[in-house]
């Protein structure tokens, strides 16, 4: 599919190879777009019955095929920036770090800022607010790790809450619990068997020594109370009971945790929220100074790659334009694991209009971008790729004048199986048939058509 539209490209007239930038996930995949690239190139320009105005394009393509930009996202925002250092804030001789060389620097930042925060009183406050609510500034490491992932996203919430009074609650849950305890007679010999017992006992333990009445004291105590019901016997809860008595009250039991559950859920997320808010300034500012220290050693991480070819292109229009001009197509395989920042590159490069800013309303000019993506291929969301990103996309691509086009060929399975699976795969998904595939729980089944041309052999 890909190559196909790069040789058509090429074929018709509508581009030159210097033109186009074609974008894969892995280098690996790139070498081999490449490869396919010439050598179809190579075979087309072989044809006998291919026009003469064509032939010599291809041949002139297959010359110059050094000039398209086949790679990663990653490299070709490393070109981007390499062209244009000074206006993207960069030094010229610019080095990229490996992942071990971007640990390596962001653990010495990390270390640095522990000691800039004592020099600022802002960031000091949040410490030591922090450090009475029990999380210490060593504790944040691999959140830090984290944050700096996602170094695209400049401001996080973070509204100042009050702690929670859990006190009073905390002592009635446990003044239940005792009771509860003391109705189990159970014989000492057989505690311990019982998953509810046990919690009960170590909330109460917990509780009756407790340092303090402070907050972390008390929320310390207060988070035992999440998750269902611990599995409890019922003979042990009710030893004389009959049956029906013994499970009435193992259902009373169920229900009370559960209510203790509802009643402790807002406390546990205010203090959560009071802690988050005296944790992302910190976080921002120890995000702050890591980049500040790559960008005086002059060296890039993989994300700066993206964050900054991004900003390039949105804050210079006049270079995105000299961009735009020399990369008119763009095409992307594996789009459904692109993330916004990528999604914001892409579509600022392809504007209509020279001076937008904001990608997510941009229109795109027609035929400047080219996307391959499967969204029940989805699958990299801890690196922030999110099918919504895709669906946007394709959306945006649609409403600029663009064609969905669904690829339902397969050129791998014989032809027995694949009408096996269309003739059995429709039934689990027809309770779904009145859905859009931009539903919650992905999409839906579509045929196949047989693409092989042999019987045999493979599946």
């Amino acid at each position: 599919c890909m190559v196909d539209r790069l040789v058509s490209l090429v074929q018709t007239g509508t581009a030159t190879v210097s033109q186009l930038v074609a974008i894969t996930f892995t280098k690996k995949s790139a070498a081999e777009l490449a490869r396919r690239f010439r050598e179809r190139l190579e075979r087309a320009v072989t044809d006998p019955s291919l026009p003469p105005p064509e032939r010599e394009r291809l041949t002139k393509a297959l010359a110059q095929i050094d000039a398209a930009v086949i790679g990663t996202v990653h490299a070709f925002c490393g070109r981007l920036l390499r062209e244009r250092p000074i206006e993207a804030g960069l030094d010229p001789a610019l080095e990229m770090l490996d992942p071990g060389g971007e640990e390596l620097l962001r653990e010495r930042a990390w270390r640095q800022f522990g000691e800039l925060v004592a020099q600022d009183a802002t960031l000091a406050a949040h410490r030591q607010a922090l450090e009475a609510a029990g999380v210490e500034l060593r504790d944040l490491r691999s959140a830090f790790a984290t944050f700096v992932a996602q170094g695209d996203v400049r401001q996080w919430p973070h509204e100042a809450v009050a702690p929670p009074d859990v006190g009073p609650l905390l002592s009635r849950a446990c003044e239940e619990i005792a009771v509860e305890l003391d109705r189990a007679t159970v014989p000492w010999q057989q505690r311990g068997s019982d998953a509810l017992m046990d919690k009960l006992e170590g909330i109460l333990r917990a509780y009756r020594h407790r340092h303090d009445d402070t907050s972390v004291s008390l929320m310390q105590v207060a988070e035992a109370f999440e998750g269902a019901c611990p599995k409890l016997t019922q003979s042990l809860w009710l030893p004389d009971g009959k049956r029906d008595q013994q499970k009435a009250n193992k259902e009373r039991l169920e229900e009370w945790w559960d209510g203790l559950v509802t009643a402790f859920a807002e406390p546990l997320r205010q203090w959560r929220a009071y802690r988050y808010h005296h944790v992302i300034p910190l976080l921002e500012a120890a995000r702050d100074h890591y980049e500040q220290l790559r960008l005086a050693e002059g060296r890039l991480s993989f994300q700066d790659l993206l964050c900054r070819a991004a900003a390039l292109l949105r804050d210079r229009p006049d270079i995105r334009c000299d961009f735009a001009d020399r990369h008119r197509f763009l095409l992307v395989d594996e789009f459904q694991d692109t993330d916004p920042i990528q999604a914001e590159l892409l579509l600022l490069l392809t504007a209509a209009d020279p001076k937008a800013t904001d990608w997510r309303t941009t229109t795109i000019k027609p035929g400047s971008l080219f996307v391959v993506g499967d969204p029940k291929q989805s699958i990299y969301r801890f690196r922030r790729a999110d099918i919504g990103t895709f669906e946007f996309v394709r959306d945006r691509i649609e409403a600029s004048g663009g064609k969905r086009v669904s690829l339902t060929t397969n050129f791998r399975t014989t032809a027995e199986l694949v009408e096996w699976v269309n003739d059995m795969f429709p039934r689990p998904f027809a309770a779904h048939a009145d859905q859009s595939e931009d539903a919650a729980y992905g999409p839906g089944f579509t045929a196949s058509h047989v693409g092989r041309a042999d019987a045999t052999g493979g599946v």
